[in-house]
């Protein structure tokens, strides 16, 4: 998850906003209505007549994990992480819902390969 200051960095949205204060109620609108309009151009040249479908599918599907965001293996790329940590934190009960889906998604991976 990220912020939304860090949103605005990343889509450089500080050139078109430099009104918008961060941490300002009335700059977060502005903010967030720049990068609703930045995403809905950017899925509109990707996908067609209805993007809207493709960034509600999106906000609704887990995101799987490329490297590890946190712990003994931050930074390490999922597929190189060792079965057994992945076993062990999918043991965890506060697991968020991308780190599951991350887990199950490699180590049936792996499982499969086995």
């Amino acid at each position: 998850m990220h912020n939304l200051q860090h949103l605005r960095e990343v889509y450089s949205l500080d050139d078109i906003l430099p009104e918008a204060r961060p941490h300002d109620a009335f700059g977060d609108v502005l903010v967030l209505e720049a990068l609703f309009e930045r995403l809905y151009a950017e899925a509109g040249s990707k996908l067609g007549n209805n993007p809207i479908e493709w960034l509600l599918y999106t906000s609704y599907v887990p995101n799987i994990h490329i490297v590890m965001p946190f712990g003994k293996y931050k930074d390490t790329p999922v597929d190189e992480v060792p079965s057994e940590y992945l076993e062990y934190l999918q043991r965890q009960p506060n697991l968020d819902e991308d780190m599951a889906a991350t887990i199950e998604h490699y180590l049936g991976s792996w499982r499969l390969a086995a």
